[in-house]
């Protein structure tokens, strides 16, 4: 099996996972997680508004983007932004505690309907993933 070299790129001042950290310690915690369609996390794949999906739980990563030691363009590809990224970020990230990570940027579980289709194109039938 062939691995892919990680790649780091430079980040713009102030914005390390050492600040992620501390912007992260000053907002508050989701109160409620709502259900969310995998249709609505689709329509949320562009810079400004970016979601993704990691085992089951919805993330508005849009303000993370700027962090992402890899960069930005690697979250905003059809692969992660507005998609399922599970399979992608244990492959490259399984160390990552995405719950302490994201913590207070989940808004909510996934609902895959009959026409969801993954980013592996994978089709999906009524199944809710609560982890």
């Amino acid at each position: 099996m062939e691995m892919r070299k990680r790649e780091k790129v430079p980040l713009k001042p102030g914005f390390g996972m050492l600040q992620w950290n501390m912007k992260c310690s000053k907002l508050p915690k989701p109160i409620e997680l709502k259900q969310i369609p995998f249709s609505e996390v689709q329509k949320h794949n562009i810079r400004e508004d970016c979601w993704t999906v990691i085992r089951g739980k919805v993330y508005d990563i849009t303000q993370f983007l700027d962090y992402h030691p890899g960069g930005v363009d690697i979250l905003i590809k059809p692969t992660v932004a507005g998609n399922d990224s599970t399979a992608l970020f244990d492959k490259y990230h399984s160390f990552v505690n995405i719950d302490f990570l994201l913590e207070k940027f989940v808004i909510g579980t996934v609902v895959y309907d009959s026409n969801s289709t993954t980013n592996d194109t994978t089709t999906i039938t009524n199944k809710t993933l609560i982890l």
